[in-house]
């Protein structure tokens, strides 16, 4: 990102202009992961909500992203783990009431 300004001299005449120079590429990379991780997070939470608990969230990402990855992540393993705790019970009476 740039911009222009006019550099003016005693009388206030502009006699130059100094071009001023921003680096964004941190904040392109930043904006990047950003939208990588809630498309993957869509993703996944879509799956989920259709029953689907298998599409667990892979990507590689830092800081507050990583966390939202990791919550993603457990809460689809312990919805799975509760599942099959619960099927395991159903089995058991299943079983017994035979």
């Amino acid at each position: 990102m740039c911009g222009y300004n006019p550099v003016k001299d005693e009388m206030g005449r502009m006699f130059k202009v100094v071009k001023f120079a921003t680096d964004i590429t941190a904040q392109k990379k930043a904006q990047q992961d950003l939208e990588a991780c809630m498309t993957e997070a869509r993703q996944a939470l879509g799956a989920m909500a259709q029953g689907d608990l298998t599409q667990a969230m892979a990507g590689t990402y830092q800081g507050e992203l990583e966390q939202i990855k990791t919550s993603i992540n457990v809460a689809l393993t312990n919805l799975s783990s509760t599942i099959a705790t619960v099927r395991e019970a159903v089995d058991a009476v299943s079983s017994g009431s035979e």
